[in-house]
């Protein structure tokens, strides 16, 4: 990264244990997500929480609860071109490492404070009571 030519290393690891899945998230600069209009997009959340800037789809959950704000915890695209510069930004721009920290940070104190056990239930008894009142 940091605008530097190396080795880039793509892995495709699908159906993976737990265990094996956090040694790979450690081990990660980016997390890419492309699927269209996702209802949610826990696999986003699990990239922020592990600290690894997402780059994922500009529609459904990414776009409207997860990535938020923009720019900062991680970064939205829709078409091919999209999706290379973003992945340009966080790998091979200068400061990119830099970047890369500061978004794995906030994306961690996002998904702690919007999305933990305790953020749900919340905001779960905030809905029922409105429903029920």
């Amino acid at each position: 990264g940091d605008g530097e030519a190396e080795e880039a290393e793509v892995v495709f690891a699908p159906n993976l244990r737990r265990p094996e899945l956090l040694l790979l998230l450690g081990r990660a600069q980016v997390g890419l997500h492309t699927m269209w209009n996702e209802h949610f997009g826990i696999g986003v959340v699990e990239l922020m929480a592990a600290g690894v800037p997402p780059v994922a789809h500009a529609s459904g959950g990414p776009l409207l609860d997860i990535v938020k704000p923009r720019g900062e915890v991680g970064l939205l695209a829709a078409t091919e071109r999209e999706y290379t510069e973003a992945l340009a930004q966080l790998t091979l721009a200068p400061r990119a490492a830099q970047r890369r920290a500061a978004m794995a940070a906030a994306a961690r104190e996002s998904v702690a404070t919007r999305f933990s056990n305790e953020a749900f239930a919340q905001a779960f008894c905030a809905e029922a009571g409105r429903l029920l009142a």
